[in-house]
């Protein structure tokens, strides 16, 4: 289990970190294996999770950047794009 903040664009929820040094292992194990279990309190999610690449990175990255100050000051320090994934939750 990671810890990750639950950040959201409107009704997407996505998550990001800090990559240093290289991606984190958790941007790895979604990339082969998209199906994910979230725990947010007492709740358990099921869901999908969808890392982002071309296109639809560099319009989602803008806005994540310019909005989340923490993430755009670690992006000025490294020429390695902050790890992208959009989550789909079952209901």
């Amino acid at each position: 289990m990671v810890p990750l903040g639950a950040l959201y664009r409107g009704e997407t929820l996505y998550i990001s970190s800090f990559a240093e040094g290289g991606y984190p292992s958790w941007y790895h194990n979604v990339r082969a294996d998209p199906a994910v279990i979230v725990e947010s309190g007492d709740h358990v999610y099921h869901g999908t999770a969808r890392v982002l690449t071309g296109a639809a990175y560099d319009e989602f990255a803008a806005w994540v950047l310019a909005n989340n100050p923490l993430l755009a000051e670690f992006q000025a320090t490294t020429d390695q794009p902050v790890p992208l994934v959009v989550l789909t939750l079952a209901k």
